[in-house]
């Protein structure tokens, strides 16, 4: 499953908290949260996906690509 870039960026600035902030806050690392902003090709963890989804209050369709 691939995070939608945009779509955490967008997130992560409503939830007023910096990168490392809403990292520590999401339960997933920091190198990871950078991995997903920068990397296209990088797809996380499932786990890592929900714990993201979580901490921004969505649900997981809503950061994923690709699900209609």
């Amino acid at each position: 499953m691939k995070i939608n870039q945009r779509k955490l960026d967008v997130g992560i600035a409503r939830s007023g908290l910096s990168v490392m902030e809403f990292s520590k806050s999401a339960g997933v690392c920091l190198t990871t949260i950078s991995k997903i902003r920068n990397n296209p090709k990088f797809k996380p963890e499932l786990r890592t996906v929900g714990r993201i989804a979580r901490a921004l209050g969505v649900d997981v369709e809503e950061i994923v690509e690709g699900v209609a």
